[in-house]
């Protein structure tokens, strides 16, 4: 069966980046890191595994990340919003074509509804704005799992073991089916170039070498001989078919979230049961795994290429569901991604939730035209005038035309 819309000619393009420290906002790149991979654990011929390297290393000072009942689970989103519209001379006010509403999500929406996850989104409908805010406040997931990722990605950086949920984010800006959006996604690392600092480098450059990282669990005792023998990426991904438990949903899930993502580097490692890291490989999400994908797991590339005929579908139905729900511009509503069903969230006459979603920030911005993040708790003063001039300013006259967004 065919497809309406091309996901190869619906890549959103970066408008805007952001650097979290602690709970500092920099509209800029330097919390950026480049990663370089352990030579002597790239599967091949000369692989080999030496010292150990132990993921738990520092897990006793890792404070993760979970959201307090009062915090918005969309702050830094609507805060580089902000951000970038004031650089960039947008009038907050500005006129959408037809009265077209525009989509507002971390960049992980869209997999979950293809995919049909069972997470849940706190919705809202203001000012011709569709706001997705995930509800989950991270408080159950286990501590050392959730810090081993992040300190693999530490060791490929060559940084200290990570202490808190300081992270990258781009701010993406671009259109699925009918949809226009802006999103944000976690860039984890890039592709180092001897010649050109990221900042300097090109937008389709940048895409080239942006980096999804990700690890998981082989318990094959036979896993190094198999990587010894391994001498093509194809050959690999297809040991970690056969070693890595549940791989298909996990070649899915990372396929979407690099390929939605804009990241067209992805690094694998493999860890086993002691928390060891044992492997480390790079992968090119287009030329390497996309294939890969295609001929072997034919089902998840089929969904792949009708991705974006079902958010098209999808954003329109939610958006119906909440229209024909609201009855003011501060309702809240819950949506579930699997069923894709949509209902008014009770609220306190005050609106309590809608203010906890809608910092105060974005509100003064869009409701007054006021810029007020010099004077915010969650943004670094003394980086804040440096983002009135940002890379990539003039990508806005570019993009305006192409997405129908003034």
């Amino acid at each position: 069966m065919g497809f309406k819309y091309s996901i190869r000619r619906s890549r959103p393009a970066e408008i805007y980046r952001y650097s979290l420290f602690g709970n500092s906002l920099r509209f800029d790149y330097t919390g950026f890191k480049p990663y370089r991979l352990n030579e002597a654990l790239r599967p091949g011929p000369n692989y080999s595994v030496g010292e150990p390297i132990s993921l738990k290393t520092g897990v006793k000072n890792y404070h993760r990340k979970i959201f307090g009942k009062e915090e918005s689970r969309v702050r830094n989103l609507l805060l580089t919003i902000v951000a970038y519209e004031s650089a960039s001379g947008i009038r907050p006010d500005a006129a959408v074509p037809g009265g077209e509403v525009e989509i507002y999500c971390h960049n992980g929406l869209h997999s979950d509804l293809v995919l049909g996850t069972s997470d849940v989104y706190h919705v809202i409908l203001h000012k011709n704005k569709l706001i997705f805010a995930n509800t989950d406040d991270r408080s159950g997931n286990d501590p050392l799992f959730a810090y081993i990722g992040i300190k693999f990605e530490t060791i490929l950086c060559n940084e200290p073991s990570p202490v808190d949920g300081s992270h990258n984010k781009l701010l993406l800006q671009g259109r699925y089916g009918r949809w226009g959006f802006k999103s944000v996604v976690e860039i984890d690392s890039y592709r180092a170039s001897a010649a050109k600092t990221l900042a300097q480098m090109g937008p389709a450059e940048r895409y080239r070498n942006y980096c999804e990282i990700k690890l998981c669990f082989s318990p094959s005792r036979r896993l190094g001989e198999l990587l010894l023998k391994t001498k093509s990426k194809r050959r690999f991904l297809l040991v970690l078919k056969g070693a890595v438990r549940n791989f298909a949903p996990r070649a899915e899930k990372w396929l979407f979230q690099s390929y939605f993502g804009r990241q067209d580097k992805l690094v694998i490692g493999v860890r086993n049961s002691k928390f060891e890291l044992i492997c480390n490989e790079e992968i090119d999400v287009v030329h390497d795994f996309l294939p890969f994908v295609k001929d072997v797991y034919p089902d998840i590339h089929d969904r792949f290429l009708h991705s974006i005929d079902v958010l098209d579908e999808a954003y329109a139905h939610i958006l119906h569901q909440v229209r024909a729900l609201q009855q003011s511009d501060t309702d809240v509503f819950e949506l579930r991604c699997d069923t894709r069903a949509v209902r008014v969230l009770a609220d306190a006459p005050d609106h309590h939730i809608f203010r906890k979603i809608l910092v105060p920030e974005y509100l003064a911005w869009v409701d007054r035209g006021e810029d007020t993040l010099a004077h915010s708790d969650w943004v670094a003063p003394e980086a804040y005038a440096a983002h009135k001039d940002p890379p990539g300013h003039d990508l806005h006259e570019q993009l305006a035309s192409k997405l129908h967004i003034v």
